[in-house]
């Protein structure tokens, strides 16, 4: 990245470099490098109104058979500046113009490797009107990816998601991503999610944490859902298709989120496995959701967890929502350790009417 003007040193503003060096990656293939260094993108989106300045994401388009390293390099995000309410919507909600840059923007890629990078959104530096909502601010977004892999990586302070894996979607048409995987990623103290899947088909995560979402520190504060995971529907007209499944999270940590800790209840979710992982939910206070867990997928697999819950957490087993009780084929929870402290529970909705299989589990 230094051949096309990049510092990294945490002063100068690399983003003209950055964005030069995406371009040549995704045209000619191979390795695009990030030594150690901090490298500041010093300016923010303005994508409307009377200021609309022209700056976008960092985009890597059509990037095929590509990775991009950071050795031991950190993406410092421009966070010291106002999202203003700007314009209402329909459903008179207030957006703002002005969103921080997403440095790893990937559309209609495949066989690519992000690897090693610490990115900092400085969202605690940010501050916004009442009510504006979240747009885009994510550290990682993918849109018509597949065979992926993200590694070694540290993504906090986002004012958005640390990762948002969002698919295709033109009116009716609807395309997942598909093969993604996952190793040794952290997602923390971001401002909406630790990871947003709208549509993946095929998914692998290994060894990740999802922690602190809606602690963000200084003014900001949190937008909702405010969950470490979450697999949202696509807001598509109902009986909608299975846009995402065949997902597998284990040996991953899911701790301390201002809502919940893991949530899927879409109707759209297909085969999802949560296996060897760690939930907690200890700490209540302003704005907390007592909301653990909830696995709605069609088929759901819970098994060798630990559950550390208290001050009236709760552990939903699955849907919450009896539109969504056809879908459910198979919910198994086996081999868990359910640790309910200071009045902690586990429940499900008319449980006599969902296949649920409670087996073998430890609940103290």
């Amino acid at each position: 990245v230094r051949d096309f003007g990049a510092v990294g040193d945490g002063v100068t503003d690399d983003y003209d470099a950055m964005q030069a060096a995406a371009s040549y990656i995704c045209a000619n293939g191979g390795r695009l490098v990030y030594p150690h260094g901090v490298y500041r993108i010093n300016r923010y989106r303005i994508d409307g109104g009377p200021d609309k300045n022209g700056v976008g994401n960092i985009q890597y388009s059509n990037c095929n058979n590509v990775s991009i390293l950071g050795q031991g390099a950190k993406i410092d995000l421009k966070g010291d500046f106002k999202r203003t309410a700007d314009y209402q919507d329909s459903g008179n909600l207030w957006h703002s113009y002005r969103n921080a840059v997403i440095p790893f923007d990937m559309g209609v890629s495949s066989q690519f490797r992000i690897d090693g990078f610490e990115v900092n959104g400085n969202v605690d530096q940010m501050t916004r009107d009442v009510n504006v909502v979240e747009e885009g601010g994510y550290g990682i977004r993918t849109n018509q990816c597949r065979n992926f892999v993200v590694s070694n990586s540290y993504l906090h302070h986002l004012h958005c998601d640390g990762i948002y894996i969002a698919g295709y979607h033109n009116g009716s048409i609807q395309v997942p991503d598909s093969n993604a995987y996952f190793y040794n990623v952290t997602s923390t103290n971001n401002a909406r999610q630790g990871l947003t899947i709208i549509r993946l088909r095929g998914g692998l995560f290994i060894s990740c944490n999802f922690n602190n979402t809606g602690r963000t520190g200084g003014a900001y504060g949190n937008h909702a859902p405010s969950a470490g995971v979450d697999v949202e529907p696509p807001f598509v007209a109902s009986p909608a298709p299975l846009l995402a499944g065949d997902l597998l999270f284990t040996l991953c940590s899911f701790e301390e989120n201002l809502g919940f800790q893991f949530v899927m209840d879409s109707g759209t979710v297909d085969s999802t496995n949560v296996v060897g992982c760690y939930i907690q939910k200890t700490l209540t206070g302003n704005g907390e959701s007592r909301n653990v867990y909830l696995l709605g997928a069609a088929f759901a697999r819970t098994e060798m967890c630990v559950f550390q819950v208290a001050n009236g957490s709760l552990i939903l087993l699955h849907t919450s929502d009896a539109s969504l009780y056809n879908t459910v084929t198979s919910a198994v929870y086996a081999n868990n350790v359910f640790n309910l402290t200071a009045a902690g529970s586990i429940s499900s909705t008319a449980l006599s009417r969902l296949p649920i299989e409670f087996s073998n589990n430890a609940v103290n």
